[in-house]
């Protein structure tokens, strides 16, 4: 049975080797007939013209015409002129006889010409053709192909090794083989079309595969037969020329000739051979390849080189192809002569009915409605024209077209045309489960006779299916790079013969799938068998690797048919369950318990060299163990490990262990899957624990201290500590003090404990201890009572606590908190005058007395600038002072300033220390000069000369480089309410009432004159440039005192000068006085209208030399 596209031929060997032959070619007599004569010729072409007049030849790739020097004219074929493919030894360009060009003798090429009409089949083929290859270095060969003549052909197969026939798959590469490909003749000088090298006969059965997969030129000058295919599937090796079991099937010789043939030479004329192939008639038809090896040798015979049956289920027509290609090695490849006959006479007018392919692919399952075209191909087989063509169909009314109604006779071009018509199918047909046609031709003579064609039926079946079931043959269990064998059951469920059946799996490859036959009638089944290596990685999440297949094949009509899917699983890897009981989960100390464990297989894999680990915890103690189940396993109590052999899926298997309680509290016992020869794909449950809450007997202790016992102080700090003793017989954790009474003002903290507190052993005794911070508040509490109690929790979370226990501490009072107020006796005081401070206590403890220090802090220039630090004291006085006031020992001071008293007790058993404040105004006292009344300053002219009578040895002097002042300082008194300065103009003199130089408090007042009656300049002259910030010293014996001008004035001498300029107190300032605004009058005498007044304070102090 055999697939008439893609099909693989089924008992081959056994038919061929009945008629005489060997599928192989074995060593034989060459047979000598001649082809068949009798027929009708339908096609004739020499190819030697410089044209080709009929338009169905059609020209790819290099193919070309020798004798061809211009373009082929309109309405022939269009096959061009060679002048583009002239490498090598080629026929002359333009010379005719001239000859079909496939290649020249470049390397990766290819050249065909196909005949794209169709010719009638039924009557059976036969043809003839002259081939040459030669002058190159031997490779490819030439390819003749038939294919269903409804197809339409226009384009080859696979090239190089294919020869334009079958499929090829490289690593760059993946061409389909010929549409509808029914019989591929590969005339193959390099020998790869023999081989299935490069996909070749891809999902063929066995029996059709190729004796070689190898690739490249393993069989040479071998005639290979491949069988019908269609895009990558098929082409199957039916026979070669090629001796029967070779030692090598790589390398298997060649019977071609009785093995003396070959199929190119060097030459053209050495490389001549002509070719018949012949497709005989129904009803057994047969292909028979024969060669004239030496056709320019009168009498050379036909040598039958190939005879075989043919593939089943022929098409009614054919259409065909010659190729020819080069690779790396190359030929020149020609043809000549092509003659195409029937082998029996067909009729003066043939019709050949088919379903048309080139219309599209019908469905697999045909319903009402669907629209089936017909292809009706009409020769004129006849000796007279024909005209008027017209079909008659029984079932069609609608219109049948043809591409031509008037015929001439065979082979001229235009003796075969092509008619077209289409049938809806009705609900009646798919009913029936068919639709049948009977169509006839009838055209008319030139004496207007009519003349008819026999009938020509067509059955289309309406449903064409396949099932698939699938199984695995191999047992379990499977492991990784494990072969497997799946078993396929293809069965033909339809109404049309199966052809070109293949089965595809995704895990299995073609090459490892292999089928009975690829040809299924209606109502047959056969079986296919593919080989799986396991691979882990691809086991799914429930453990198994499934594999899905299904069936394919197609109808003669050109349908595909595919089944639905078929799924077989293997179990990789299953899920072990591990459960666990105990029959008394709340034992007693000393009591036996029963624990059972079961490991159940839950599939889908059988498990093997499984292990489940369970070792007894502490507090257990085994006493026996023991298996049980369907299947055997043994337990180690020394390891825990459970073994477990083998458990097939869905069995259970026990182990049981008793055991002595020797504890109480929570026991968990566990059992654990450890190990398997699979993977186990539920973790989940491999897992189970049974737990023991056996009887408990939980008791705490607490005992509490408090150091110190007794306290007097706010900010005392206390420290607790509690002994807590586990005196039961469990283990308790989360241990704690919890606080029932505490008296004190404050907060307590909570108590510490040791981390051992997280568990605490029957027995063992952990110290918490916490502090707590006296207050004010507490200290007339008289007492700090402290109630605890311990806490925690028993190996069942329940909470157990122990009797409270207390601490009191006692509070003792504190010593009295004195307050001091303060008074001066006097706020003011002249240098050298006796005062004191007036002192109040309060809050002292009664009866009691404290001793007591009063410090005066000074001189400052005013209260604000007061500090009482260790520096500032001037004086200190102490007394013992009581409760009420007092007073302290008198003081005098000589240097002006503001001094401010502070007064301090010391701490006794019964008082505690306290301090005043400093630079309170109640006892801050000024320390300064009597004040005096404004006196009148008159700083104009003097009639002493600068200079004139200067006393010698005044220890003073002020200087002011800024605005010219250098001049001795004498001190001076107020007469009559006028200072009185020196009558010399050059000396200028400080006010005795005023401040010394250097005091902290009062103006220093420093007058002079500002020229003498002849108005020449005396010491006070420059004062009027006097600015702000130039400096002015005064030199008094060892010191030289420093003042930065601060401000400048100047007044009206009718007016007297502000009080401020002459206070006794306030800052320390220096006072500059004199006159200016010289007057000039009439008579030229002149006077000074102002007075001028400059005030400078201290910068600092510094001893010269």
């Amino acid at each position: 049975m055999i697939d008439f596209r893609r099909g693989t031929v089924m008992t081959v060997v056994g038919v061929v080797a009945a008629a005489g032959l060997s599928v192989t070619g074995a060593s034989r007599v060459p047979a000598a007939a001649d082809p068949p004569t009798g027929g009708t010729t339908v096609v004739t072409e020499t190819f030697t013209g410089t044209s080709v007049e009929d338009p169905a030849w059609t020209a790819q790739g290099d193919a070309c015409l020798t004798g061809a020097r211009t373009a082929p004219p309109a309405g022939a074929a269009q096959i061009p002129t060679c002048a583009a493919h002239r490498t090598g030894p080629v026929p002359g360009l333009g010379v005719t006889p001239g000859y079909l060009q496939l290649t020249d003798t470049s390397t990766q090429t290819a050249g065909s010409v196909l005949y794209n009409r169709p010719i009638p089949a039924t009557a059976g083929v036969t043809i003839t053709f002259d081939q040459f290859q030669y002058g190159g270095t031997g490779a490819d060969g030439i390819g003749f192909f038939l294919v269903d003549g409804s197809t339409d052909l226009t384009e080859t197969g696979g090239a190089g090794g294919s020869l334009g026939y079958a499929q090829r798959r490289t690593q760059d590469l993946n061409e389909p083989g010929v549409v509808g490909g029914v019989l591929g003749v590969g005339l193959d000088a390099y020998g790869n079309f023999y081989d299935d090298g490069e996909a070749r006969g891809a999902g063929c059965p066995e029996a059709q595969r190729s004796p070689s997969t190898a690739e490249g030129a393993v069989a040479p000058h071998v005639i290979t037969l491949r069988g019908p295919g269609e895009g990558s599937t098929g082409y199957c090796y039916l026979a070669s020329t090629t001796p029967a079991n070779p030692a090598d099937p790589d390398d298997p010789g060649t019977t071609l000739n009785g093995g003396t043939g070959t199929l190119r030479a060097g030459t053209r004329n050495a490389s001549w051979r002509q070719v018949n192939i012949t497709v005989t008639p129904a009803p057994n038809p047969r292909v028979v390849v024969q060669i004239r090896h030496n056709p320019g040798v009168a009498g050379d015979p036909w040598i039958t080189e190939l005879d075989i049956p043919a593939p089943q289920g022929l098409p009614s027509t054919y259409k065909f192809g010659l190729s020819g290609s080069t690779g790396g090695l190359t030929d020149v490849h020609l043809i000549r002569n092509a003659v195409v006959r029937s082998v029996n006479p067909l009729a003066a007018l043939q019709l050949e009915k088919q379903v048309d392919r080139a219309a599209g692919t019908l469905p697999a399952i045909i319903t009402a409605g669907t629209v089936i075209p017909y292809q009706y191909t009409v020769t004129n087989a006849g000796q007279e024209d024909l005209s008027a063509l017209s079909i008659a169909d029984d079932t069609i009314d609608g219109p049948i077209t043809c591409e031509a109604t008037t015929l001439t006779p065979a082979p001229a071009p235009g003796s075969t045309t092509v008619c077209r018509g289409t049938y809806t199918v009705t609900a009646a047909d798919v009913e029936a489960g068919e639709v049948v046609n009977i169509a006839t031709a009838t055209a008319r003579n030139p004496d207007d006779d009519p003349v008819t064609s026999p009938e020509a039926t067509v059955t289309v079946p309406l449903v064409s299916r396949l099932d698939l079931d699938k199984s695995v043959v191999t047992p379990a269990p499977y492991e990784d790079g494990q072969e497997v064998e799946y078993l396929y059951t293809v069965t033909n469920t339809g109404g049309s013969t199966i052809t070109n059946l293949a089965v595809t799996d995704d895990r299995v490859t073609s090459e490892a799938l292999l089928c009975a036959v690829n040809v299924l009638a209606p109502g047959a089944s056969t079986t296919c068998t593919g080989t799986y290596t396991v691979d882990v990685t691809q086991t799914d999440p429930s453990g198994s690797i499934v594999n899905t297949a299904v069936a394919t094949g197609d109808t003669p009509a050109g349908q595909e048919v595919t089944s639905p899917e078929a799924q077989a699983s293997i179990g990789i890897n299953t899920d072990i369950a591990v459960t666990k009981t105990v029959d008394d989960p709340q034992p007693s100390l000393g009591d036996t318990v029963t624990f059972t464990v079961t490991a159940t297989n839950n599939g889908p894999a059988i498990a093997s060299d499984v292990v489940i680990t369970d070792q007894l915890p502490d507090g257990l103690t085994l006493l026996t163990s023991s298996t049980a189940g369907t299947q055997p396993s043994t337990y180690a109590a020394g390891s825990g490990a459970w073994s477990i052999p083998a458990l097939a899926v869905g069995n259970s298997v026990e182990l049981t262990i008793t055991a002595r309680v020797d504890t109480v509290g929570p026991l968990a016992n566990t059992a654990s899957l450890a190990s398997l020869a699979q993977i186990d794909i539920n973790p989940a449950n491999d897992t189970d624990t049974a737990t023991l809450n056996g009887v408990e007997n939980p008791a705490l202790e607490i005992r509490k201290t408090a150091r110190p016992r007794s306290v007097s102080a706010a900010g005392q700090r206390i420290r607790y500590t509690f002994r807590v003793t586990n005196t039961g017989d469990v283990p308790l954790s989360a241990v704690e003090i919890l606080e029932d009474r505490f008296t004190g003002a404050g907060e307590l903290p909570t108590p510490t404990c040791p981390p051992s507190a997280s568990s605490l052993a029957p027995g063992a005794s952990i110290r918490c201890t916490t502090v707590y911070v006296v207050t004010a508040a507490d200290l007339s509490a008289g007492r700090l009572r402290n109630v605890a109690r311990a806490t925690g929790d028993d190996p069942l979370g329940e909470p157990t606590s122990s009797p409270p226990d207390g601490a009191v501490v006692e509070v003792e009072p504190p010593p009295a908190q004195p307050a001091i107020r303060t008074r001066t006796s006097d706020k003011r005081v002249r240098p050298g005058e006796r005062f004191y401070d007036r002192v109040r206590l309060t809050g002292l403890a009664r009866g009691t007395s404290v001793p007591a220090t009063a410090r005066l802090h000074g001189p400052f220039a005013s209260r604000a600038a007061a500090t009482c630090r260790p520096s500032t004291v001037a004086r200190t006085v102490r007394w013992r002072a009581g409760s009420g006031w007092s007073r302290t020992p008198a003081v005098r001071i000589a240097a002006p300033g503001v001094y401010t008293w502070r007064v301090t007790t010391r701490a006794t058993s019964a008082n505690r220390s306290a301090t005043s404040r400093c630079g309170l105004a109640a006892e801050t006292t000024t320390v300064a000069k009597p004040s005096y009344g404004v006196p009148v300053v008159n700083g104009g002219f003097s009639g002493i000369l600068p200079g004139a009578g200067l006393e010698r040895g005044v220890p003073t002097r002020v200087r002011a480089r800024g605005f010219g002042l250098d001049a001795p300082v004498v001190p001076t008194a107020v007469v009559r309410g006028e200072m009185r300065l020196s009558g010399n103009v050059g000396v200028t003199s400080w006010l005795r009432r005023s401040a010394r130089y250097g005091d902290t408090i009062g103006a220093t007042v420093v007058a002079g004159h500002v020229s003498d009656r002849s108005d020449r300049p005396g010491a006070m002259w420059g004062l009027r440039r006097a600015e702000r910030g130039q400096v002015v010293t005064v030199a008094r014996g060892s010191r030289t005192y420093r003042y930065r001008v601060v401000r400048t004035a100047t007044y009206e001498r009718t007016r007297r000068l502000p009080r401020r300029f002459f206070s006794t107190t306030g800052a320390h300032r220096l006072v500059l006085i004199s006159c200016s605004d010289r007057v000039v009058n009439s008579a030229g005498r002149f006077h000074y209208t102002k007075s001028k007044v400059v005030v400078a304070v201290p910068v600092r102090a510094r001893k010269n030399g």
